[in-house]
């Protein structure tokens, strides 16, 4: 359940800034839509298919060692990375539409990815720390 809520808040709102743009603080953030072709920063623009193909595998990984992982994150690696498969497969590219002036636009399918991965690092550094 929450995997599907966290899915649609991340296909909802980039349906609405494909249409919508706006500033909220300005000079240092706006909502306004870009298509990455790429990946994180924009890197390795135009190999779509690669890109669903490595989502699809990591679903894939996901699923088959989700007992070793934490709900938590999983639940926000599996939203993120459906959500931004979705668009690669509808739309041929990711919609990008937080744009900080400081750092390159996303939207909250990479949000939910980053949080999920420093999430399992400080898990991991607890676990560590404790053996």
């Amino acid at each position: 359940m929450e995997v599907i809520l966290l899915f649609l808040a991340d296909f909802i709102t980039k349906r609405v800034f494909e249409k919508v743009s706006f500033t909220i603080i300005p000079g240092i953030l706006d909502f306004q839509f870009i298509r990455n072709t790429g990946v994180g920063f924009g890197l390795f623009k135009g190999y779509n298919l690669i890109f669903i193909f490595v989502a699809l595998l990591f679903l894939f990984l996901l699923y088959k060692y989700k007992e070793e992982m934490n709900k938590f994150s999983l639940v926000l690696l599996t939203s993120g990375v459906l959500g931004n498969l979705t668009d690669r497969i509808l739309y041929g590219g990711v919609t990008d539409f937080i744009a900080f002036s400081f750092f390159p636009t996303f939207n909250l399918a990479d949000a939910y990815i980053t949080i999920a991965v420093f999430w399992l690092v400080i898990e991991e550094i607890k676990h560590k720390s404790v053996v």
